[in-house]
């Protein structure tokens, strides 16, 4: 796992005891934290500089920590989201797990069910699905989640996924549906590449085979093309075994 100090963490809670608390708490181990008192102002936080973790309470005034994860991940596709709640509120609980969000802790919590969760999520790989559909299936996204990775999601446009640019992902899962997508995916791949020195683990679907694509994809690394819709079995046979979530600056 990254070193302590890599790891930027934000806390949004409108209760001013348990964020400073936990906050003094995960500084001690290490960790890069800020605090937010509601989802107004952590979205504004995230607008300004990068955080791995976001830990927000489920219920607060103004906006709920579910509406606040989901503008969150709007901004950071790649945030690993865990929420915090003392209430049985089931719908939006169901709601932020639904729109990526790690798990949901009750509370009062020990403090090291909180120093738990963030190692496993750490140590998980680091998937990235780009399409250029916004709406792509939750079902198969929420898969990967559940079967043990790290899951962000962008459209093709590569101006707003400059968070692979700061995360290495262990695995990409890319849809190309037309000559223009297929140029545009190659330029993203071509940067990647250049910028780390190599290609992660990736997944190209396609409904037709380019021989064209498909050669200058294979000259660039370790991808795989695949003509038909991609499932998770697949991901697995391409990212093999796990290993750590790479944290790079």
């Amino acid at each position: 796992m990254s070193d302590n100090n890599n790891l930027k963490i934000l806390i949004v809670d409108d209760e001013e005891s348990l964020r400073v608390s936990l906050a003094s708490i995960l500084e001690l181990e290490g960790y890069d934290v800020k605090t937010a008192e509601n989802g107004f102002k952590a979205i504004e936080m995230v607008k300004e500089e990068f955080f791995d973790i976001v830990f927000s309470d489920i219920r607060m005034p103004g906006i709920s920590g579910t509406e606040t994860f989901k503008e969150i991940k709007k901004i950071r596709p790649d945030i690993i989201g865990v929420m915090m709640t003392a209430y049985a509120m089931n719908d939006l609980i169901v709601d932020a797990l639904n729109s990526g969000a790690f798990t949901c802790i009750s509370k009062p919590f020990e403090i090291d069910t909180i120093l738990s969760t963030i190692k496993e999520v750490t140590a998980r790989p680091f998937a990235v699905v780009i399409d250029k559909d916004a709406n792509i299936d939750k079902n198969f996204l929420n898969s990967l989640k559940h079967c043990g990775l790290n899951v962000a999601f962008s459209d093709i446009d590569s101006s707003k996924i400059n968070f692979i640019f700061s995360h290495k992902p262990d695995v990409l899962v890319i849809n190309v549906n037309s000559k223009e997508e297929e140029q545009k995916n190659l330029e993203i791949l071509k940067k990647i590449k250049n910028l780390f020195g190599e290609i992660p683990k990736t997944i190209v679907v396609g409904k037709e085979e380019d021989k064209t694509f498909i050669d200058d994809i294979n000259t660039l690394g370790n991808i795989r093309y695949i003509k038909d819709t991609v499932n998770v079995s697949k991901v697995f046979q391409v990212l093999g075994n796990k290993k750590e979530r790479k944290i790079l600056r």
